[in-house]
């Protein structure tokens, strides 16, 4: 599932960014109790919660969710085979999977 999500970083500012914000906002305006978050986390957010996760391990993402800290991850040098995303919101499924 992984391959989907581009390892490029992006800013809040870019098309990507504004796309992600939207579909946070309409799952959380849908599903408020199975969204983890009032807002979108970013990419400084990320980079700090993932800095202490070392290339070479297996990862079990639950929520990913926009797909931020799955990018923090892969900029990190996990590989895509080390990761393991479960998303149960069908919208968030949908765009990690690239679909």
């Amino acid at each position: 599932m992984p391959e989907a999500i581009p390892s490029k970083s992006g800013s809040r500012g870019t098309a990507r960014g504004v796309a992600e914000t939207l579909r946070f906002l309409r799952a959380l305006v849908a599903r408020p109790s199975q969204v983890g978050a009032i807002l979108p986390s970013g990419q400084a957010l990320a980079r700090l919660i993932t800095s202490g996760v070392e290339p070479g391990v297996g990862v079990i993402e639950l929520g990913p969710g926009t797909g931020v800290f799955t990018r923090a991850l892969l900029a990190r040098g996990v590989r895509e085979r080390d990761l393991t995303l479960i998303e149960s919101d069908p919208l968030f499924g949908r765009a990690l999977r690239g679909a």
